[in-house]
């Protein structure tokens, strides 16, 4: 009986003493490799009146594997900069739709992915969505082109294009909310908040488009 009260006593103690290790999940948690969480939208994009999804791939040109890069905040820009170029990247979006083809965008360049991807509903009037995007380059400039698509007879095409100041994306804490760079007007025309190079400023144009 006095053997099997010690065991207990022994093993309560062990018990008490054990401790999670806390460590190992924060480390894992905390770790530098990261993957940028893609953006995806939905819409009708091929005008079947049934919603699909586009959802951005960031992969190697030639093994097509998701690539992973470090967190912004700890590693110098520049070395950033050429761990995205060494890694031979391709952008592209892929939807849920198998009919509905891959829009490739660029590949084996200085690329971050996209960091602006938005359904713009039917602004052409072909009785499908159209989409806004804004490739991220990886460079030291603000200064980008917000690029507008449209899926026309199962092939996607570009049908107009501006140019943006990537600061106007990240309002300050002041501003109002970024909801995007077309808008319409109480009319129903559609206009852009486009960066004038001439001016050095932002201003609003009449949304132009391909026909």
């Amino acid at each position: 009986m006095k053997a099997l009260l010690l065991l207990i006593s022994l093993l309560l103690i062990s018990i008490s003493k054990y401790e999670p290790d806390t460590q190992a999940s924060e480390s894992t948690a905390t770790k530098e490799q990261v993957i940028r969480e893609k953006l995806r939208i939905t819409g009708d994009f091929n005008g079947d009146g049934k919603p699909e999804s586009l959802k951005e791939r960031y992969v190697h040109s030639t093994s097509h594997a998701e690539i992973e890069l470090p967190d912004p905040d700890k590693i110098e820009y520049d070395s950033l900069v050429s761990l995205a170029v060494s890694s031979h990247p391709k952008v592209y979006l892929q939807s849920n739709d198998d009919e509905i083809p891959n829009l490739h965008m660029a590949h084996g360049g200085q690329l971050f992915g996209l960091c602006w991807l938005k359904n713009e509903g039917d602004i052409n009037g072909d009785g499908a969505d159209e989409i806004s995007l804004v490739l991220d380059w990886a460079d030291w400039s603000n200064l980008n082109t917000c690029r507008i698509f449209s899926l026309k007879n199962n092939q996607w095409k570009q049908i107009g294009s501006f140019s943006i100041g990537e600061w106007q994306m990240y309002p300050s804490e002041d501003e109002c909310l970024f909801e995007g760079f077309i808008h319409q007007d109480t009319l129903g025309n559609f206009y852009v908040e486009t960066y004038d190079w001439e001016a050095g400023l932002v201003v609003q144009k009449e949304l132009q488009l391909d026909k």
